[in-house]
């Protein structure tokens, strides 16, 4: 894992130790994954003005809805 985590932070990019045979960081990493996307799809329609994962006025962004939203997005 020292080796990824090097790697990682050389890249400016992200790493968790995972284990799908044990349960381990599985949905923490998938979670971990939207919410990095989804910042960065934030800030790049923030630059252009339009933030098209938005929600309309008077609602607000509830977990599940942010994940549609991601999974959409992909």
């Amino acid at each position: 894992m020292p080796i990824a985590k090097g790697f990682a932070e050389r890249e400016s990019t992200f790493v968790m130790e995972t284990s799908a045979l044990e349960s381990m960081n599985v949905e923490n990493a998938f979670t971990e994954v939207l919410t990095q996307i989804y910042r960065v799809v934030s800030k790049k329609a923030l630059r252009i003005g339009h933030d098209p994962a938005a929600p309309p006025r008077g609602q607000t962004n509830k977990p599940s809805m942010l994940v549609t939203k991601m999974m959409s997005l992909l």
